[in-house]
């Protein structure tokens, strides 16, 4: 198995190591959850299209324990007034203790 992944490193495919480091920790998806909540809270009433994998493979470490995403939603997909925003999303995790559920410190949205 490692020497396909070799492989695939090798031949250009560097994508994949992030991917498989990001699956193998597990805790993208819990800082994802967490921001997309505080999305959905920041815009309720409007429909929010939502892209979890690529917020999931955006998300960088700031300070230890502290992670954000800075990418973009789309608002009201396919409406008159559709409207991607762009937002940053910092969560603070517990390195001690990888399973704790992450915490919103803050979710700031661009017009």
């Amino acid at each position: 198995m490692w020497t396909a992944i070799l492989r695939k490193v090798m031949s250009g495919s560097l994508w994949l190591v992030p991917t498989l480091l990001l699956a193998a920790c597990g805790g993208g998806n819990a800082v994802v959850d967490v921001c997309v909540v505080a999305l959905q809270e920041q815009l309720a009433g409007q429909s929010l299209e939502l892209d979890k994998k690529t917020w999931a493979a955006a998300i960088k470490d700031d300070a230890e324990g502290i992670k954000f995403i800075e990418s973009t939603v789309v608002v009201d997909k396919g409406l008159t007034n559709e409207a991607k925003r762009g937002f940053l999303c910092r969560v603070q995790t517990d390195p001690k203790h990888p399973n704790a559920k992450p915490t919103l410190i803050l979710l700031q949205l661009g017009f």
